[in-house]
């Protein structure tokens, strides 16, 4: 939405038109004027009732001036349109440019909505950049709900979702809403305090000590290879307040309280003491000198920050995955793709492991091509997995994904 004129030019000019019929009484005008001065008024009174009509007047324009939009109604009004307009093709994704991010992060300042100043999204504004869609939407989300998406409600997460599929970054919103049939909320809860009571004599009441997550969705059909509403489930994440992200209880059941299953996860002495890390310092040293993406870190700085699974591929293994990539690229997007990246980089996180179930290598290429390193304001990212069986020599191409590489991870 535009406006014509300034938010302070708009409220004055309301005040002005509200208190527009001082003018035809000039005498009035004189009077309050010499009140506000301190100057003595002689013989002449203002009515109560003409008090009372300024008094209704200032507050109902008070109270529009206040009047700010939350950060769902920007992304509803704002971000999702604007993000509308710049799909290309259905689920694919694209970025907010310079201006559109610029005209977003100042609907946001204008309603009281300001994002850290650290944050990567006004580090690209500030580098003329714009950003991802999906990635900017989570951030003024984050404001909104709170930076720990499983500890938002179901509603919140219901709505996230329903954003997501409006600009094509999710084909299905995953989360769910409890409907007719359904077991509510409550009743779920009591079904899940019940089942750890039973299983480990744990109390899911003492919610001081433990941080619980609640989901309601879709799940993953392994016949058919697909999301299936008939198996929406509810999900309950239990971890300790001092450490989040380490799991130690889960329930999780189908939407009508049947097919219950629990999970203990033990913890050790140390580890449950411990205080969180939001970012190991090792990690943050690391994109300090070598950038937020991995795809361009050295194989060795890959391997000694995200895990020893990261390495580098022989050479003709890279050969052949790199020209696999190029083509693939080159299938997708047509053969002029790589060449309008003039002056391109090619980066690459490459894991290798065996799969001892399947007596097999698993290879796992993931390419980033693009002129902008820090910010992949171009460019793409092709990923796949390449699995060589031990016992046939047989090569199997799997996973295959082909995108731009500004598809973000939010």
């Amino acid at each position: 939405m535009k406006h014509d004129m300034q938010p302070d030019n708009v409220i004055r000019q309301e005040i002005n038109a509200g208190l527009s019929f001082l003018d035809s009484r000039p005498s009035l005008h004189n009077d309050i004027m010499r009140q506000i001065k301190g100057e003595k008024v002689v013989n002449k009174k203002v009515s109560l009732a003409l008090v009372l009509t300024i008094i209704l007047v200032l507050g109902t324009l008070t109270a529009l001036a206040v009047e700010l939009l939350t950060g769902m109604q920007i992304v509803e009004q704002f971000a999702v349109p604007m993000a509308q307009k710049n799909d290309s093709e259905p689920y694919m994704q694209e970025s907010f440019t310079h201006d559109e991010l610029a005209q977003l992060i100042q609907t946001l300042s204008e309603n009281g909505i300001t994002l850290d100043e650290g944050s990567i999204i006004l580090k690209a504004l500030t580098s003329g950049h714009g950003y991802w869609e999906k990635d900017t939407i989570r951030a003024i989300c984050d404001l909104t709900f709170g930076p720990d998406q499983g500890a938002w409600t179901l509603e919140q997460k219901h709505w996230y979702g329903e954003m997501m599929t409006a600009i094509g970054a999710w084909n299905i919103n995953i989360n769910l809403l409890p409907e007719e049939g359904d077991i509510s909320q409550d009743e779920a809860h009591n079904i899940a305090a019940s089942a750890l009571m039973s299983e480990y004599g744990f109390d899911l009441s003492d919610s001081s000590a433990w941080r619980v997550c609640v989901g309601f969705s879709l799940v993953w059909d392994e016949e058919t290879q697909r999301m299936s509403a008939d198996d929406a489930q509810w999900n309950f994440n239990i971890s300790r307040q001092t450490n989040p992200d380490r799991l130690v209880y889960n329930v999780c059941f189908d939407r009508f309280g049947k097919r219950i299953s629990t999970f203990y996860y033990p913890e050790d002495e140390v580890e449950m003491n411990s205080q969180p890390v939001s970012l190991p310092d090792k990690e943050a040293e690391t994109i300090a000198h070598y950038g937020r993406v991995y795809h361009f870190w050295t194989p060795d700085v890959q391997a000694d920050v995200l895990g020893n699974t990261y390495c580098f591929p022989e050479q003709a293994d890279y050969i052949r995955a790199l020209q696999m990539s190029m083509d693939l690229i080159t299938e997708r997007y047509g053969p002029r793709a790589l060449l309008a990246l003039e002056g391109y980089y090619s980066g690459l996180a490459y894991q290798e492991f065996e799969d001892t179930e399947a007596n097999a290598t698993q290879k796992i290429w993931d390419f980033m091509f693009t002129t902008d390193r820090e910010y992949l304001s171009d460019g793409y990212r092709v990923q796949f997995r390449w699995i060589i069986n031990h016992n046939t020599g047989e090569e199997t191409v799997v996973d295959v994904c082909v995108e731009h590489a500004n598809m973000g991870v939010g």
